[in-house]
């Protein structure tokens, strides 16, 4: 039922590397040999005893233990536990990023353990194996999802529904188990909600909670923009509902503690469609011939005050952004643009 997942292409690698890497997998168990040539899908007779070869010299030169005879398992010293965040590229391999450690860690996209980008994970370190001159690592639990919404193209077959997400950091498609959206169709975008994370062998399986539109179409396009990145369409009524509350008039007190420019000559660069007019440049010549230029920051402090509702949802946006056809803002119009 599940769809084959989608695996960078890598080199081959050696058999005590696997070894390790599925050990270090599964550090608190052990392992028979039958076990791990299964795990490590070792079919043919050369290679399987050239593993057996392998797994006793490791252990004789006491770099892996045989707890019981016959079993084998990774030693307790090489496999403390971190806490850090997944960082992965476009490859599917990516690196950890930890405060208990001063570097980060490669890890293979065959040690992530189902973690997606940003995810905070555990991992342990693959001490016998290096990238570069990075220390690799092994994800052992994934203890928290950066986000559990996506945005992908629906892929129809006769006789199930997949979705392909848009980032290119994820590398395994989604299995549709359910859809509170009708009607979807083979090149629609939709946003989808994780109902089951899966596994190496299994993909995640989701439910569609909205069709966005046929993938090419304008309005399709921006909406998927503004749902991928987590930017908000509107304000939540009690934030707007704040903002339509301040007084944006200028008292006279207020203008006596500050530097009146209004005599001088003050101008902004903005197209001329533009409302909001956030910083400006004034020009003035002083008596001994020298030109002054004044920069002048709109004073957003003034309208919103520390720890509101306004003030946490501006901490949150952290800035406007600019699409080709329509602004996401970082307050409500009537400080943006009107105040």
């Amino acid at each position: 039922m599940s769809k084959k997942k989608k695996k960078p292409k890598s080199k081959g690698t050696g058999l005590t590397k696997l070894l390790f890497e599925f050990l270090e997998r599964h550090p608190d168990k052990a392992y028979n040999f039958k076990q791990i040539a299964s795990a490590l899908d070792l079919r043919d007779t050369y290679t399987r005893n050239e593993l057996l070869k392998r797994v006793k010299k490791l252990v004789s030169e006491k770099r892996i233990k045989e707890p019981v005879t016959g079993r084998y398992q990774l030693l307790e010293d090489q496999s403390e536990v971190y806490e850090g965040i997944i960082d992965l590229n476009s490859s599917g391999n990516g690196y950890i990023i930890s405060e208990q450690l001063e570097d980060d860690l490669f890890v293979h996209y065959s040690n992530l353990k189902g973690a997606f980008h940003k995810d905070k994970v555990l991992f342990i370190e693959n001490k016998h194996f290096k990238k570069g001159n990075k220390t690799e690592a092994v994800v052992t639990k994934i203890i928290e999802r950066n986000q559990n919404t996506f945005v992908g193209i629906v892929e129809k077959s006769p006789k199930f529904l997949f979705v392909k997400p848009l980032s290119s950091k994820i590398h395994t498609d989604f299995f549709v188990k359910e859809s509170l959206v009708k009607k979807v169709e083979t090149d629609d975008k939709v946003i989808v909600e994780i109902v089951n994370w899966g596994n190496a062998n299994k993909a995640p399986e989701v439910r569609i909670i909205e069709n966005i539109g046929k993938t090419g179409v304008h309005q399709t396009e921006i909406h998927a923009i503004l749902a991928e990145y987590g930017l908000p369409l509107f304000f939540e009524p009690e934030v707007q509902q704040y903002a339509d509350s301040i007084d944006t008039s200028i008292k006279e007190e207020e203008i006596n503690k500050r530097r009146d420019f209004r005599n001088v000559l003050t101008f902004t660069i903005d197209p001329t469609d533009a409302k909001d007019f956030d910083d400006a440049l004034s020009f003035k010549v002083l008596h001994n011939g020298n030109f002054e230029i004044g920069v002048h920051i709109a004073d957003v402090s003034h309208y919103l005050e520390e720890g509101s509702i306004l003030d946490d949802e501006a901490f949150d946006r952290a800035t406007s952004v600019y699409l080709v056809d329509r602004v996401v803002p970082m307050l409500p119009e009537i400080l943006s643009n009107k105040a």
